[in-house]
């Protein structure tokens, strides 16, 4: 069975389940650990906590390097780029369709280089988004909830929405082995 939030005293019963992210931080502010971060730091806090342990400080963020507006096609994209609204609505106005992160221009914001070697620009963000990579099928572990409701779409094609989120607040409840199996058994 999967602990209550005020249950939790091993680190398995964090690695072991599916947890939100508000969950996570109820169990961090509980134990007195970060509560910053993504989902993935947290997780990586409160288990070093239950273990006993420090857990690794996260990198602090630096501000004084991203691009900041006015923009132009040949600056040069430092790593870990944000993807602000401002460099949003630049990237909009030079691209003929609509503006969509996908993993490439996320790899290429926080990796910078271009397939040849070089240094990416603001002009490569443009074009790879007016010709994106073909769409990978593959949808990234992190995101869970987006797999298992593709799984439901290919095995329950005629479920409706209300059944589809009790299937997955059922899926949830299982052990991340079993959930793995579920989900790996269907990519």
């Amino acid at each position: 069975m999967r602990p209550e939030l005020n249950d939790v005293q091993d680190p398995t019963d964090i690695t072991g389940w599916y947890w939100t992210r508000a969950e996570l931080i109820q169990i961090a502010r509980r134990m007195g650990a970060r509560r910053s971060g993504s989902k993935q730091d947290l997780i990586e806090a409160i288990t070093a906590r239950l273990a006993g342990h420090e857990p690794r400080t996260p990198p602090k963020k630096t501000t004084g390097s991203h691009l900041q507006p006015p923009f132009c096609a040949a600056m040069v994209i430092p790593a870990g780029q944000p993807f602000t609204r401002e460099l949003r609505n630049w990237v909009a106005s030079h691209v003929t369709g609509d503006v969509r992160v996908n993993a490439a221009v996320r790899e290429l914001l926080r990796h910078p280089v271009t397939s040849v070697g070089h240094p990416a620009t603001l002009g490569d963000l443009i074009d790879l988004m007016e010709i994106p990579p073909s769409p990978s099928d593959e949808i990234g572990p992190q995101f869970e909830r987006n797999r298992f409701m593709r799984h439901l779409s290919r095995t329950e094609p005629g479920m409706g929405r209300e059944e589809r989120e009790r299937e997955w607040a059922r899926f949830r409840q299982l052990p991340s082995a079993r959930r793995a199996a579920i989900l790996g058994a269907t990519s």
